[in-house]
């Protein structure tokens, strides 16, 4: 495999307030001449009540690659899984694998998550969440 150089550009947008918050980031890399990396999370959490507060996350991302697939390092490809991903799995352990059942990562990546936080007991918070990716 050829030697590559990752540049890398990040963007962020956050608007916070006391009913709401919400943040997007744009990550882009360029990895060597023929292949962009690019992955996009978007946030949401609104409060509709004392403690009460729902959130929701969307994480979006892709490789787009003017050459094979092999030529995408397995460091740069999409992995899923872990406290900030699907939680209940460990860090990024779900992603295609091959066939003898390594991880090889993916060149696309889809994540959804909602959450519920409530009041439980004085400083004892609750929490119910879903998460759904490929």
């Amino acid at each position: 495999m050829p030697s590559m150089s990752v540049t890398s550009a990040q963007g962020s947008l956050a608007v916070a307030g006391s009913i709401c918050g919400q943040a997007s980031r744009l990550v882009s890399e360029k990895i060597g001449d023929r292949l962009k990396r690019v992955a996009r999370v978007s946030s949401r959490r609104s409060s509709f009540g004392p403690g009460w507060v729902l959130g929701f996350r969307l994480k979006v991302g892709a490789i787009y690659a003017g050459a094979a697939r092999n030529e995408v390092p397995l460091s740069r490809r999409f992995y899923a899984g872990g406290a900030n991903s699907i939680r209940g799995y460990a860090y990024n352990s779900l992603g295609p694998m091959d066939a003898s059942g390594a991880l090889v990562g993916g060149d696309g990546l889809l994540e959804a998550s909602s959450e519920l936080r409530f009041p439980l007991k004085g400083e004892l918070m609750g929490l119910v969440f879903a998460d759904a990716g490929n």
